[in-house]
């Protein structure tokens, strides 16, 4: 596991190390579900099916997962490396930090006295109550994207109009999701 209070103890991003873990968990979950996606495992299919925004379902292929694992493994690099400050390079990057945010967000819901990964959490010290709050992270990790809209289904159908795309910053099309925006 990466050093987290050392990575991110006072990190110019605000990232606290708590909140860096609960990425990495997250990403890492999401990591082997598409892994295991692309190699055709029906379950992990839907799980990570259902994951996606609606209106990238269709666009989900082997190819599709394999790319999303690919960005999966970047995003966790760059975390483990203390990169925060341009962690999310590609609306792909974007999308998952939602789903891996989601993920954990789920995980601590449904089990408040959890500690993820048998406990390594327990040695991260809280920092103050924005250290373990999920809606904080999600607003840090997310602060100028459009990628949240994806999940909206009233635009269903936006990412093929190019007049409403231009009004974005995101490349809101699946098709675009691994081009480097930033």
């Amino acid at each position: 596991m990466p050093p987290f209070a050392i990575l991110y103890n006072d990190h110019p991003s605000r990232l606290t190390p708590r909140q860096a873990f609960y990425l990495w968990s997250g990403l890492q979950l999401e990591l082997d579900d598409f892994i295991g996606a692309a190699d055709g495992e029906e379950a992990l299919i839907e799980i990570t099916s259902m994951a996606l925004p609606r209106i990238a379902r269709i666009y989900e292929t082997t190819e599709f997962r394999r790319r999303m694992a690919a960005s999966a493994q970047t995003l966790i690099e760059r975390l483990h490396s203390g990169h925060f400050d341009a962690l999310a390079r590609t609306t792909s990057e974007e999308v998952l930090l939602v789903m891996a945010i989601n993920r954990v967000a789920e995980i601590l819901a449904d089990m408040p006295d959890t500690l993820l990964y048998d406990g390594i959490d327990s040695d991260i010290p809280v920092v103050d109550e924005d250290d373990v709050d999920i809606e904080f992270l999600h607003d840090l990790v997310l602060a100028d994207s459009d990628v949240p809209l994806l999940y909206n289904p009233a635009i269903d159908g936006a990412e093929r109009d190019p007049a409403i795309m231009a009004r974005f910053d995101a490349y809101l099309h699946s098709n675009d999701w691994f081009t480097t925006k930033i």
